[in-house]
């Protein structure tokens, strides 16, 4: 595959629009915002999120990415979460599948701090001749790699804040980090993460907003432009529809990754 690699100053720039881009629309919100967070959750939840990525001519319509998170609570301030996935990938007469790797843990308030645990465990495996289809889930999913890494097993926590407006937007934030123990050849792989998310209220049924997410790398060598990777989506949420269905676009910042992926089309749902 050809690539035609353009200066790192225009990576750099294209991040830092894309931040800025994020935060605008948060800013006017944060001014007039209140911190009494979601009402508890008293019920089993599941989210399903089916994603296409945009990737060529090498890959038919119905490659893509499916995640799934089920959530348990236990009382009112903690809970179990379960996750799982699968990468399908076909290229006229080659298909290939991978089962990503299951993820289990807990969310937790402790003094009102509101906390992600999870676990993932090396159970991946690829269906098929090729491996066409973990390619796919990497460039697609740039901050969760530890889902797709085979043989891999990785620990994540985090901080995820959410956030009411007075007017019915929300925000969602998370901080954190995610380790992945060396195996094989692959040496450890320590990440720090980060998630800020903005739905604003324009009517009391449809929500519209976006999110930037990324990841820099702690460990190994290289540049700061090369030991991050972050990407910038939009979304359209209707609120009282069953599901809460959520429709978003989301572009990789860095214009090296855009050459293999010009975007990620995402539907996700609620129940």
């Amino acid at each position: 595959m050809t690539t035609h690699r353009r200066p790192a100053s225009r990576r750099r720039s294209s991040g830092v629009i894309g931040v800025l881009f994020a935060f605008a629309l948060a800013f006017p919100r944060v001014l007039s915002g209140q911190l009494p967070g979601p009402s508890p959750a008293t019920r089993p939840s599941l989210e399903v999120v089916v994603s296409k990525p945009l990737m060529g001519e090498n890959y038919d319509l119905v490659s893509g990415l499916l995640a799934l998170e089920g959530r348990v609570p236990r009382g009112v301030d903690a809970g179990w979460i379960v996750r799982g996935g699968l990468a399908y990938s076909t290229s006229g007469r080659t298909r290939s599948a991978t089962l990503a790797n299951p993820a289990v843990g807990g969310w937790a308030r402790p003094g009102g701090i509101p906390l992600e645990l999870l676990i993932s465990l090396p159970l991946s495996r690829e269906m098929g001749a090729d491996d066409f289809a973990t390619d796919l889930a990497l460039l697609s999913d740039l901050v969760h790699r530890e889902r797709y890494l085979p043989g891999r097993w990785g620990v994540s926590l985090a901080v995820v804040p959410h956030i009411v407006f007075r007017d019915g937007s929300v925000a969602d934030l998370e901080l954190g980090a995610v380790a992945l123990p060396p195996h094989g050849e692959a040496d450890t792989d320590v990440r720090a993460r980060f998630r800020a998310e903005i739905g604003l209220g324009f009517t009391r049924a449809v929500q519209a907003g976006g999110r930037v997410a990324g990841t820099l790398r702690l460990t190994g060598t290289g540049s700061f432009d090369q030991r991050t990777q972050q990407d910038l989506a939009v979304f359209l949420r209707l609120v009282h529809v069953r599901g809460r269905p959520e429709l978003s676009f989301r572009l990789p910042i860095d214009i090296d990754l855009q050459d293999y992926v010009t975007g990620v089309v995402g539907l996700r749902v609620r129940f």
